[in-house]
């Protein structure tokens, strides 16, 4: 009889930033790709980097407390070479942009638009994690039910991202549920907290990436 072996999952992505709440987001964005280690200076990012030998892809920041960001990336090429990596910097500086150019980077400039950083995980991975038809419906609804788990989401807010990933109209889903408008955004509200998200389609994004994935190493 074969043995079932777990999926593979990918190699993590590496964050290096020296702000908090900034790291906070791009983590949350980033995570539903793939695991994430973070680093809030080029002396962690040394340590994480020799403690791991593959990765999905690196998101720096370019001005860091102990140094720049453009440094850590140019040793970080002696090792990885092919790895995708993401500047991030406030500047707009053709020297900076040029110097992230000759070492294999996309350059981004902060605050680093949501879709920007998806779609870089997503490339990096070499998936259209945005793509419905990539994710069958039975994959969909597991990854919802992983949410639900994650986010300890009631049944009804389950329901609501069920309702949001398949496209079911507002007064459709109410209609359904037999639930008031102000039900209706009770459980939007505790959803967006419970998620982390601005928005529901932030929530079907982020369903929709760990689909993605769960297909792709299954």
């Amino acid at each position: 009889m074969p043995i079932d072996h777990p999926p593979a999952e990918p190699p993590p992505f590496l964050i290096v930033e020296d702000e908090a709440q900034v790291m906070g987001v791009l983590r949350r964005i980033l995570a539903p790709y793939a695991e994430i280690r973070c680093a809030s200076s080029i002396t962690e990012a040394l340590d994480a980097l020799a403690s791991n030998s593959a990765w999905s892809g690196f998101v720096m920041d370019q001005n860091l407390g102990d140094g720049d960001g453009l440094d850590l990336l140019a040793m970080v090429r002696n090792h990885h070479p092919e790895v995708p990596a993401l500047l991030c910097t406030g500047q707009l500086d053709v020297g900076i942009v040029n110097r992230a150019f000759d070492l294999g980077a996309a350059y981004v400039c902060k605050p680093v638009e949501v879709e920007r950083l998806r779609r870089f995980a997503a490339d990096a991975l070499g998936t259209s994690s945005t793509d419905e038809k990539s994710a069958p419906r039975s994959e969909m609804f597991t990854a919802v039910e992983q949410l639900a788990r994650h986010a300890r989401l009631s049944k009804a807010e389950a329901d609501l991202v069920n309702a949001v990933l398949t496209r079911v109209p507002r007064e459709q889903y109410m209609n359904e549920q037999d639930i008031t408008d102000n039900t209706y955004k009770t459980h939007v509200r505790h959803v967006l907290k419970k998620t982390g998200c601005k928005t529901l389609a932030e929530v079907r994004e982020d369903v929709l990436v760990v689909a993605a994935k769960r297909l792709r190493t299954g």
